[in-house]
């Protein structure tokens, strides 16, 4: 029997269950996001005022937002941003929502971006979709150069509105890798480091996303072509074009792919590599050093 008054408590536990039959992953803690975004609640407030009752209109907008959740609709596009490395980012459909394996290559490229630096060390994050790599760089690196690519151009906006609410500068362009005369670059010009998260997913193993991410998320940010592999191969062959000597390209991967990844810069000369594994144990970011 449903309550008469529905309290936080009551409506966490109902639309907990229902939400479960349908998106069984996350089910309650997808429930508290929309619910605390309804009630303009930090989470932990749920738990602090659980008998609190929802207006009428409190809870027609918790049942908008729930529907949607139902249907499919990532939880990052409903409430119209995601957290990354500590930081808000607003994010639409026209950018790939961040997530918590690409700060493994944040924390990666921190370690070669020094803390305090004169001698003004610039970094260049190629496909950039909401900026969430370069801005959090910025953030923490305020005194490096920071360049970003993005070949959309609704995501390079979205991008820029980013950086300006966390009010710091990225030098934004509007960019495509695989053309070849964005590489080229005199040496007053190139980079101490580049990073990337590229589209690395197979046409083949689109059966294996959830529709979740397949109907809504950006496929020119999911897919790419050559088995997934074909960024890695344009970087192995061109970011040397655009590093300073003994500058370091680092790049995000799928868990199985690191292999395949490093036999692609091995065959283009890159010599030096690491492979750094994430949280999980999986090998996730590959950083090379110019050959």
């Amino acid at each position: 029997m449903k309550p008469d008054v529905w309290t936080i408590k009551d409506v966490i536990r109902w639309s907990t269950d229902y939400l479960s039959k349908v998106q069984p992953d996350s089910p309650r803690l997808d429930v508290e996001l929309l619910l605390a975004d309804v009630l303009a609640f930090q989470r932990i407030e749920l738990y602090t005022k659980f008998d609190q009752p929802l207006s009428s209109g409190e809870r027609d907008r918790f049942k908008q937002a729930l529907r949607r959740r139902m249907a499919g609709e990532p939880v990052a596009y409903i409430l119209g941003h995601k957290e990354f490395y500590g930081l808000d980012f607003k994010v639409t459909p026209v950018v790939l929502i961040p997530r918590p394996d690409t700060e493994h290559l944040v924390e990666q490229c921190l370690r070669w971006m020094p803390e305090s630096d004169s001698s003004g060390t610039r970094v260049l994050d190629i496909g950039t979709g909401s900026g969430c790599i370069a801005i959090t760089l910025k953030v923490l690196r305020p005194h490096c150069y920071v360049e970003a690519w993005e070949v959309e151009d609704a995501a390079l906006g979205l991008a820029a509105e980013n950086a300006r609410h966390h009010q710091v500068e990225v030098c934004w362009r509007h960019c495509d890798a695989r053309a070849s005369d964005v590489w080229q670059s005199d040496e007053a010009h190139r980079f101490d480091l580049i990073c990337s998260n590229p589209p690395y997913i197979a046409a083949s193993e689109k059966s294996q996303l959830s529709s979740s991410v397949l109907d809504y998320e950006p496929h020119t940010a999911l897919f790419a072509q050559n088995d997934g592999m074909l960024f890695y191969r344009i970087f192995a062959e061109n970011a040397s074009k655009l590093l300073q000597d003994h500058g370091r390209l680092l790049v995000e991967f799928g868990y199985q792919q690191a292999e395949a990844v490093k036999a692609v810069f091995q065959e283009c000369g890159w010599r030096e590599l690491e492979v750094v594994k994430d949280l999980a144990g999986h090998d996730r970011v590959l950083i090379a050093v110019k050959p």
